[in-house]
């Protein structure tokens, strides 16, 4: 407990240090010449301006085409859209992982999506974001059915194209490791003993091998939670969603950026414990029953 605490507050610390970079650097006019000043001690300023703004209930603002809005009035509704993103995003990559990587690896199927994964997992992920962008674009033109708003000024919010741009990123790593783990667990003992029972080959699969393949996935899920919420913000970005994302790169401000970092870390945190708990339940209802 005390060092998951410790770990917390490291976290806590450097998002602190990230965020304060920007208020450490100034521009000074001498002599008619602009020049770069950098003053490490301006960082500790901005512990009492955050607990000031949060004493007094304000955030500071954002703009969106010149037009300033309050943060305090939009992020609640922008941490859920940032919300929604990210955890259905892990859930799906988590669910189809487990559904070809496990239950359905017998499949001919599966070694296609083995295939195609090992190829587009070489490929940089704001590549294959912006390719998407491209191809939703074109799409509209050929149909005239909208599968993305790119519009700062739309009041809808169409979440499902960016989940699921979003979730193939965790999908390739996380289909990648349980498909070999899965690989190397049919090749114990105890799974071949089981086999030469006559056990059915699901049995074996939900019994067995998905309790043995449970402490590799959640080695795994903090990695997978790291970089899908790095590519949230490309995300967000391009695909102008109304989420966290939006008050990190709107003018600079300490309060306003270093709350949406401690708001997605409680989102990435929240994810991680709900899983943990879903697949606790899975373990207690399903496989040890």
């Amino acid at each position: 407990m005390i060092k998951r605490l410790m770990q917390f507050i490291l976290i806590v610390v450097i998002i602190f240090i990230v965020t304060s970079i920007p208020s450490m650097f100034g521009i000074s006019n001498k002599h008619g010449e602009a020049i770069l000043e950098f003053h490490p001690e301006d960082m500790f300023m901005n512990i009492p301006t955050f607990f000031t703004s949060l004493q007094v209930g304000t955030f500071g603002t954002y703009s969106i085409n010149g037009v300033a809005h309050s943060v305090l009035n939009d992020i609640q509704s922008f941490s859920k859209n940032s919300a929604i993103l990210l955890f259905s995003s892990i859930l799906v990559a988590l669910l189809f992982s487990l559904i070809f990587g496990v239950f359905l690896s017998y499949l001919k199927m599966t070694k296609l999506f083995r295939w195609f994964i090992n190829i587009f997992s070489i490929i940089p992920d704001f590549i294959i974001i912006i390719f998407s962008i491209a191809v939703a674009v074109e799409f509209y033109k050929w149909t005239n059915i909208r599968v993305i708003t790119l519009s700062p000024f739309s009041e809808s919010v169409n979440l499902w194209f960016p989940i699921s741009i979003l979730s193939l990123m965790p999908t390739f790593y996380l289909f990648k490791m349980i498909s070999s783990r899965y690989i190397e667990l049919s090749g114990m003992e105890y799974i071949r003993t089981a086999v030469g029972k006559g056990l059915d080959r699901h049995y074996i699969n939900g019994r067995h091998i998905l309790k043995n393949l449970i402490p590799y996935i959640f080695a795994d899920l903090k990695k997978a939670l790291s970089f899908t919420i790095g590519n949230l913000f490309i995300i967000e970005y391009l695909f102008n969603i109304k989420g966290l994302t939006i008050f990190i790169f709107a003018d600079y401000q300490f309060q306003k950026v270093f709350l949406s970092l401690l708001i997605l870390l409680a989102i990435a945190t929240l994810c991680y414990l709900f899983i943990k708990l879903l697949f606790y339940m899975i373990e207690r209802v399903f496989i040890n029953a």
